[in-house]
């Protein structure tokens, strides 16, 4: 038994007597009750100087308190109202979960009004939330996870929920996994994963399959062979696994001794070089990239879809960020050069210098330079030409992208749009109700940005223009001469 301190930043506390077997979420949970408050999470301090950590809700106490340690401290992070867009979604869906826990989802397939929700997922046509209590409801069509009757007697304390384009993936507190979507989706992964000896940590998943990460480091996978759900070649492989990467067909991991070992189809990177020294995997939807220790940068899988990288091999170090679309990659340097490769109508010929950030569409890069401007490349039609409004993008200070546009925000709190018009890049109906803009998400074919005044508007995809008031989570479409 040990006591943990939590603190908010305004200095009020609460001490709690906990178990070292007794997970995180538990720990947050009864934080709430004490501060009556709903909490984001727990944050610990790393001693001796290291950066604070967001912890997991699957960690156990005992992962954290240290042994000489009599008290251990952890600082809560309050919940705010949050705008979630879903990518993986065909439409325009999108939710506002108020920091209360009322959520109300709008869009494509989407409309949903719901109360004590922690988290929301999304596949292609379906949704998924967590509730306050570790349950969950679903909603939407029943072939990519929207009906999850068959499987609600095996939910319970849900922390997690992990989507692939069909079907969803649910971590439990007790480290078992619930499985459910499409038809051909296995159902009865609570019963092959539900070892308490070696509980689930983490779920990763390609367009058709999932990968569990259990607590002693091993992998089980189920979904599409063909698409990474079959690992038993390399079983023998995936011990000390560190990190999961996919990409739309395949699977990577590194291991604790800086290995990589890979599975899945060939096509999509499944059957990479043996890597030693690596630091951190990235993906695509066709190839992977490797960073390794010494600064070196090794691509693989599809040529034309990032898995070749020799024309800018020789300028590919100290590399702080590899961003990936699709079909192309782009490297942040150091210096703050930015190097692209793949295909080259998709991005993969370009770059900039002064770089910040990068964020990408389906085809298209575009980056904040350090002087907050723009500079955009890849296929047109996709946001890769911002000519049209490069006079309005000054004092950027964040990008979001759907599939084939981009919209970027500016200090003064207005919004730019550009790309494909049915994709949002076109804002021109939604213009007179975009300003005081604090916060933007993105879907796949939409936008939508939280106003300072607790407005949300959204736009894009096939739908009119949306505007949601946060207190009421009340929902009206407004036509071009309303929004004037």
């Amino acid at each position: 038994m040990g006591v943990i301190r939590i603190s908010l930043l305004s200095g009020r506390a609460c001490c709690l007597n906990c178990s070292e077997d007794q997970l995180i979420q538990q720990v947050l949970r009864q934080a709430e009750e004490a501060l009556q408050l709903n909490l984001q999470g727990l944050v610990y301090q790393v001693p001796y100087g290291g950066p604070p950590s967001l912890l997991a809700p699957h960690l156990r106490v005992g992962d954290v308190i240290q042994r000489e340690t009599l008290t251990l401290e952890l600082l809560a992070v309050v919940k705010r109202s949050q705008l979630v867009g879903h990518n993986r979604s065909v439409g325009s869906g999108f939710a506002l979960l108020r920091a209360d826990g009322e959520m109300l989802s709008w869009g494509y397939g989407a409309d949903c009004r719901l109360s004590r929700v922690r988290h929301v997922a999304a596949t292609e046509c379906s949704y998924a939330a967590i509730l306050s209590d570790g349950g969950m409801v679903t909603w939407g069509s029943s072939h990519f996870g929207g009906d999850s009757r068959e499987i609600q007697d095996q939910i319970r304390n849900v922390v997690a929920i992990k989507s692939s384009c069909c079907g969803f993936a649910a971590l439990q507190e007790d480290g078992s996994v619930v499985s459910w979507g499409h038809p051909a989706m296995p159902k009865d992964m609570a019963n092959q994963l539900a070892d308490p000896n070696h509980p689930i940590v983490a779920i990763q998943s390609s367009s058709h399959a999932f990968a569990a990460l259990g607590k002693d480091g091993t992998v089980k996978t189920w979904g599409n062979r063909d698409y990474g759900g079959d690992c038993s070649k390399v079983a023998k492989q995936l011990v000390d696994v560190r990190q999961i990467q996919a990409s739309a067909g395949a699977f990577a991991v590194l291991r604790g001794d800086s290995r990589v070992v890979t599975w899945g189809n060939a096509e999509y990177g499944g059957q990479g070089p043996e890597l030693s020294d690596v630091e951190a995997i990235q993906s695509s939807a066709r190839a992977f990239v490797a960073l390794c220790r010494n600064g070196r940068v090794v691509a693989w899988g599809d040529p034309s879809g990032g898995g070749d990288l020799r024309p800018v091999a020789h300028e590919l170090y100290e590399i702080l960020q590899i961003q990936s679309a699709p079909r192309a990659f782009a490297a942040l340097r150091k210096d703050g050069a930015v190097f692209a490769w793949g295909d080259q109508t998709s991005g993969g010929d370009g770059g900039g210098f002064g770089v910040q950030q990068i964020q990408s569409s389906v085809r298209a890069f575009a980056c904040i330079k350090m002087d907050g401007t723009v500079v955009t490349w890849g296929h047109p039609s996709c946001g890769g030409d911002s000519s049209s409004v490069s006079h309005q993008l000054y004092d950027v200070k964040e990008i979001q992208a759907t599939t084939m546009a981009f919209a970027a925000l500016r200090a003064d709190g207005h919004i730019v749009t550009w790309g494909s018009p049915e994709f949002g890049g076109d804002s021109e109906s939604a213009q007179g109700l975009l300003y005081d803009i604090q916060e933007i998400q993105s879907s796949r074919c939409a936008f939508a940005a939280l106003r300072e005044d607790g407005q949300v508007i959204s736009w894009g995809g096939k739908m009119d223009t949306q505007v949601v008031d946060q207190r009421t989570l009340q929902r009206h479409t407004v036509n071009w001469v309303d929004g004037q």
